[in-house]
């Protein structure tokens, strides 16, 4: 009948589902969005090369959903939000950046030659010397798959106001963060040796990888995890203070409590991770939060609520350090000692300076477009005196210095372009570090902004020593949260 409601049970479940648009576009761009986010970190933090095969094909499907997804009243037509894309400046970068990298692995497979003038092994020539160029295909490939999970990440939920705006994504990303962190403790405590207890990393080099102190949960490098583990403290450390240091009107008791609670799963999985990184960085930011509270709430504060505050940062304090001591076993007790008591930051960044003065040189001799992904173990024997080739062991032939380790591989083409990707938010952040505490836009006023800039600000210190962003697991988080 003409204007009744249709009876028919598929006709009722399609008005039903259309009627519904913000939840059904939400549905579909979590669809999209979460696999390409959480699939690195339970396939090695996403650097092990033979579980990589996924990855583009994620990103690919991540953006079919960001086209599928209907449109709603935060979410606008297909036609505008392509015209937001093209317009977008870090939109162009990144997809420049990606053909960048495609060039680099098309024009590649240099063969390794012996050069009778010079009396030595060399390289071959690129079948294009003009173009961007890298040594082996297979290596230079694994850039591609690196990098398109992790800008797919970053501007996938900063032009998708959806994922921003609902609660679903950061309680999907806390949800698999709680698992990841679960498997890691049970990893590092039931003494497994293996990955997943039943997966071993294959051989690097010929060295098998299947030693327990060279996986930690679902990473295969324990120092990438600290780094993963330390951001999502920050991330929970600024979620309970937030929500503690509400109105007691807009206090959410949960908030508070689930934030408490994740706060010391992260504090003691970064703890447990058998790196020094992970024992310094969750008490540094942990400190830092404690400082700026103290500079920004201090004057305000009844000197009933200091004593108070005092006593409550005492005890959680000696809390922390004695759960750490309860559980410890001889090789986190060594690492600890090794990361306060023996601890020399002069002599950690001097013993890798030799790799970030072979990058320095190497990007010299290339500074255009680099030598292409993992082009510097190609070349760092040809600018090492031989009294160093000795130190080029097992993982030691990269830089341990993400800057020059991109710059010595991408040149200056590849590392504009990927400043270009970032730059709008790293902008904001430094306008709003800026800004008076009364500001509501200032980081100051923000505890969970500011946790997490503290995060931040230590994984981009820890990149100086070793290679966090060649984790894309951790870059994309990281990237994640500086939005």
């Amino acid at each position: 009948m003409s204007g009744t409601s249709p009876r028919h049970p598929a006709a009722l479940w399609v008005c039903r589902v259309f009627s519904t648009f913000p939840r059904l576009t939400l549905a579909i761009l979590l669809l999209g969005f979460l696999p390409v986010l959480f699939v690195p970190v339970w396939m090695n933090g996403g650097t092990y090369p033979g579980w990589q095969g996924s990855f583009v094909p994620l990103s690919l499907w991540a953006w079919f959903c960001y086209v599928l997804a209907p449109a709603n009243a935060e979410f606008p037509s297909r036609k505008v939000r392509l015209k937001t894309l093209l317009r977008a400046p870090d939109v162009w970068a990144a997809l420049l950046f990606m053909i960048f990298l495609g060039i680099q692995t098309w024009n590649s497979d240099r063969m390794r030659v012996f050069d009778f003038d010079a009396g030595r092994w060399g390289y071959s020539p690129p079948r294009h010397p003009r173009l961007p160029w890298s040594f082996s295909q297979e290596e230079s490939m694994e850039m591609i798959r690196w990098f398109a999970p992790v800008f797919t990440v970053f501007l996938m939920y900063r032009y998708a106001a959806p994922l921003r705006s609902s609660p679903k994504t950061v309680f999907f990303i806390i949800l698999n963060s709680v698992l990841a962190a679960l498997l890691a403790l049970v990893h590092q405590f039931a003494g497994w040796n293996l990955m997943y207890d039943f997966w071993g990393m294959g051989e690097v080099w010929g060295i098998a990888r299947d030693s327990g102190p060279d996986t930690f949960g679902s990473f295969g490098y324990p120092n990438n995890a600290a780094t993963f583990y330390f951001l999502l403290f920050s991330f929970a450390l600024g979620l309970f203070l937030r929500e503690l240091l509400r109105d007691s009107a807009e206090r959410r008791p949960l908030v508070v409590f689930a934030g408490g609670l994740l706060s010391l799963l992260f504090f003691f999985t970064a703890q447990f991770s058998v790196s020094r990184s992970g024992i310094l960085g969750v008490w540094l930011i942990f400190l830092m939060n404690v400082l700026i509270l103290g500079i920004v709430g201090w004057p305000r504060a009844h000197p009933v609520q200091r004593f108070y505050a005092i006593l409550a940062l005492c005890l959680t304090a000696v809390t922390l350090f004695a759960g750490f001591k309860l559980f410890a076993q001889p090789i986190h007790l060594r690492e600890w000692t090794t990361a306060t008591a023996q601890l020399d930051p002069g002599r950690e960044f001097s013993a890798r300076f030799f790799q970030v003065e072979s990058a320095w040189a190497i990007w010299r001799d290339y500074p255009w477009f680099g030598t292409g992904g993992w082009g510097y173990p190609f070349l760092v024997g040809f600018y090492l005196a031989p009294e160093y080739w000795g130190l080029l062991g097992m993982g030691k032939a990269n830089v341990h210095n993400d800057f020059f380790q991109f710059l010595c591989e991408f040149g200056l083409v590849g590392m504009t372009l990927l400043f270009i990707v970032f730059l709008g938010p790293v902008i904001r952040l430094l306008r709003d570090l800026r800004l008076p505490v009364h500001d509501d836009r200032s980081l100051w006023a923000d505890p969970l902004r500011f946790s997490l800039s503290c995060g931040l600000l230590l994984m981009v210190a820890h990149s100086m020593i070793d290679l966090p962003f060649r984790s894309p697991a951790v870059f994309a988080h990281g990237m994640l949260f500086l939005l």
